[in-house]
């Protein structure tokens, strides 16, 4: 079975490489611009949901727009504004709920870098030079100091940050302090525990993602005359291991877009129309829908999804005529040659009241690992081989969980109810 990809329709109208692909845990799929202009896909056409939303933004004058969406459907956008006539910038944090924004925050900033991230109990997280917000959709609920150095980013790179699936705060970005490297770090809840830095001899853009519960993957680009060669580490709980030297993939541009899969495998699309998936030490070309000659064309978004295995793709075509955006969705293939396994593996009953058994597979025979995630992506329980013959998700609340099914280089997820 081939990798087949899905167009999505083309936005007409996104200028820049801003555009953002925003998926709801419902399916529906937003694109934000910077313009702003916000859109939503009504399974035929793009529907301009509203436009010119952030008071004082100036395209010419203002830096940056990033847009995410929270498991229960709220979108947020943090934009930093530059003020001509004060030289000052400043940033506001709008959310988009029931057809009308509103801003939830609005301060001055000395440091024009831009970040929002949604945490798995539904909330948004702005990065700010000194600490990071944490918004409801009612209000602020908390704020956390920023580790040191990250207040102060190497002129030139990226700040990131993330959270596992047991909601934990992670940051990375590239400092000084210590000497000149890669610096992450996890918030425990009081302080900030340090991982050891990763040396670097030039400057490198950062970006740090978790799989599962604290399988982190730190992929950097280091910024040389000679190009952005990328690099990617693996940490193993005592030291981040180093996968290649740097991945062999020719790149001339920087800020590369970086994904990861449900096992921990880095996505990479090169901004040029090519697709790749680093997986057991070995470079996978994946089949891409944009790989058109004759336009100027790049890649704006990069987004995975885990539970349904797709992947998004936008891409924006810049012409005589202006700025197009096409959206392409595909599922991720198993392997390059698109491996299947003939069983079929069975969850059953479903809906459930609580225990979900299973059936197709030989739980005593073969290494079989089971995974419950929660509707917004959060770890619920894990099972490895014949520890389980059944599952019990009483005393979880009622609605729908993902179970993943993984033996071997196959597996199957399964969307389950209880009620």
């Amino acid at each position: 079975m081939a990798q087949t990809w899905t167009t999505v329709g083309s936005v007409n109208g996104i200028p820049g490489q801003n555009g953002k692909v925003l998926v709801a845990q419902n399916g529906d799929i937003f694109v934000g611009s910077i313009d702003p202009k916000l859109f939503k896909w009504n399974g035929t056409s793009w529907q301009m949901l509203s436009q010119n939303f952030i008071p004082g933004w100036d395209l010419n004058a203002s830096t940056d727009v990033d847009y995410e969406i929270t498991s229960n459907g709220d979108i947020y956008l943090s934009a930093v504004i530059f003020n001509t006539s004060s030289s000052r910038y400043s940033i506001q944090v709008r959310k988009y709920s029931s057809n009308t924004w509103t801003t939830v925050y609005s301060a001055g900033i000395t440091v024009p870098f831009n970040d929002i991230e949604p945490d798995k109990s539904g909330n948004m997280v702005l990065a700010k030079p000194l600490h990071f917000l944490r918004f409801s959709s009612q209000a602020t609920l908390d704020s956390i100091p920023a580790p040191d150095g990250y207040n102060t980013p190497v002129s030139g790179t990226d700040n990131s940050f993330c959270f596992n699936s047991q909601n934990e705060l992670f940051a990375s970005w590239t400092g000084f302090i210590g000497g000149i490297g890669v610096k992450t770090a996890k918030w425990t809840g009081s302080s900030w525990t340090y991982f050891p830095t990763v040396p670097l001899q030039s400057l490198a853009f950062t970006k740090l993602k978790v799989y599962q519960t604290d399988g982190l993957r730190l992929f950097y680009q280091k910024i040389l005359a000679s190009g952005y060669p990328i690099f990617l580490k693996h940490w193993n709980g005592v030291a981040w291991e180093t996968q290649p030297d740097s991945l062999p993939i020719p790149s001339s541009v920087s800020l590369t877009l970086f994904e990861l899969d449900g096992d921990g495998n880095a996505i990479i699309d090169d901004r040029y129309g090519n697709l790749f998936r680093w997986r057991n030490n070995q470079l996978e070309t994946l089949n891409s829908p944009f790989t058109s000659a004759g336009q100027f064309n790049y890649s704006s978004c990069l987004k995975y999804d885990p539970i349904q295995q797709k992947i998004y793709q936008l891409r924006n075509n810049l012409n005589p005529t202006g700025a197009v955006s096409t959206l392409a969705v595909s599922t991720l293939p198993t392997s390059v040659g698109e491996v299947f396994s003939e069983k079929q593996v069975h969850v059953f009953p479903n809906p459930t009241t609580g225990k979900i058994q299973f059936s197709g597979i030989d739980l005593e025979a073969e290494e079989v690992d089971v995974t419950i995630f929660n509707s917004v992506g959060k770890l619920i329980s894990s099972h490895h081989k014949s520890d389980f013959q059944e599952i019990n998700l009483q005393g979880q609340p009622n609605g729908f969980y993902f179970v993943k099914v993984k033996w071997g280089v196959h597996f199957q997820i399964f969307k389950v109810l209880k009620e």
